[in-house]
């Protein structure tokens, strides 16, 4: 069953609600506190009691996770989610038992902690979040956990969760680093323009921790364009957080690597705010930070296998879910389990601060076609930004660095100062 109206029709009646309340936050008036959405979650195929969509092992082999022994021992994932979701220890242990990894049985979980901001207050939906709104939020933790969870099985994993409030969430990113996290995964978004450009690059100080780095999605609606607004998706347009756009991976009938193209709803082009970074400045000519900085599988047409038994669209259990916030978590699981792998080799080796200069200085010269699948076909255009819309060889405003040859990109951020 692929229910793509009814799906695009429940989609749109949510999103515009939720733009609704945003434009709230749109009119100027600084005092008004700015609320997130997902960065967009696409689901395919709604609710069943059977798997739909990509495997752990599908995606582990895709991207050359089979030669890495190492699955994220001794640190630590934080994933900062609006609302809470009741159930999300017993679905990732539904997950973990289909596809064999470790369990979290609520009574004894060593690797994941749920914790609320502020400590002790359970969120609930504000006033304008519908219980569609709920329920996206929901099924976006569900997805995030899982697939973090998938990536680096042996990592621990921090879920803070808290209101909607941009405030808030960057308090209980807080949070997750002082529970141990050296990598903070982002599935929500606003768009950049939403304040002013002195509000919004004060911001950027909340994403520069010692030995934390930042991963975001970077939107599922285009070329400049962020939850319906003529705008790039903020967070990931900071230059001190990695932006993650969305690829179409294409697998042979052996689940072996084919190639992949850039996803049409891939989030990509150029802040209006932010200059271009230091790290950037060797891959394109403009004066403006590029957003993505790199890729990963989007497509919900074959999307990730995901448990939920909150109900979404009338429906509880598998769903195959898409979009860039697919590849957020996924992402922190591969700097998780560099990190881990720097500790082992060397424990006086601290956990890298930030990612993105390092992302870069491992994409120059030879190093790219080691390190980067580079994605060169497809494009992400609305009409309004002509061939930067389009993937081309190299870095490109689609895909970004491209998405990663795990393997190597593991060890060459493992093998960093």
């Amino acid at each position: 069953m692929r229910p793509e109206g009814k799906y695009l029709r429940s989609m749109m009646h949510i999103f515009l609600s939720l733009l609704l309340l945003l434009s709230l936050s749109f009119s100027g008036i600084s005092q008004v506190p700015e609320v997130v959405a997902p960065t967009s979650l696409y689901v395919n195929v709604t609710g069943g009691k059977e798997i739909m969509g990509l495997t752990p092992a599908q995606v582990r082999h895709a991207y050359g996770l089979d030669d890495i022994a190492n699955q994220g021992e001794g640190q630590t994932i934080g994933i900062v989610m609006p609302l809470h979701n009741p159930t999300i220890k017993s679905d990732v242990d539904v997950f973990s038992d289909r596809f064999g990894l470790p369990r979290c049985a609520p009574a004894n979980c060593d690797w994941l902690e749920t914790r609320f901001y502020p400590e002790g207050v359970v969120p609930v939906p504000d006033v304008a979040c519908s219980s569609s709104c709920l329920q996206l939020f929901q099924l976006e933790s569900a997805l995030d956990v899982e697939w973090a969870h998938a990536i680096a099985p042996k990592a621990r994993i921090v879920l803070v969760e808290t209101s909607r409030f941009v405030a808030d969430l960057l308090d209980a990113g807080d949070v997750a680093i002082a529970s141990g996290a050296s990598v903070i995964s982002i599935s929500w978004a606003v768009p950049e323009n939403g304040r002013s450009q002195a509000d919004r690059l004060a911001l950027n100080s909340r994403f520069i921790k010692p030995h934390v780095a930042f991963v975001a999605a970077a939107g599922d609606t285009g070329n400049y364009s962020c939850l319906g607004v003529a705008s790039l998706c903020w967070p990931a347009t900071s230059s001190y957080v990695t932006g993650v756009g969305g690829t179409t991976l294409k697998l042979n009938s052996q689940g072996d690597y084919i190639t992949e193209n850039a996803w049409k709803g891939g989030g990509g082009g150029f802040s209006l705010y932010e200059d271009v970074p230091d790290y950037q400045k060797p891959f394109h000519p403009y004066t403006k930070r590029g957003v993505p900085d790199v890729s990963y599988h989007a497509n919900p047409q074959t999307g990730f296998a995901v448990y939920d038994s909150n109900p979404y669209l009338g429906s509880t259990g598998w769903q195959e879910v898409g979009g860039t916030s697919a590849g957020a978590p996924q992402w922190a699981a591969l700097m998780t389990i560099a990190n881990s792998i720097r500790k082992a080799v060397a424990p006086s080796k601290a956990t890298l601060t930030g990612s993105n200069p390092h992302l870069y200085s491992i994409g120059t010269g030879p190093a790219y076609a080691s390190n980067y699948r580079d994605v060169s076909a497809g494009n992400n255009t609305n009409g309004q930004c002509g061939p930067l819309c389009s993937a081309t060889t190299g870095y490109d405003f689609v895909t970004g660095l491209g998405s990663p040859n795990a393997a190597n990109l593991i060890n060459a951020l493992s093998s960093l100062p």
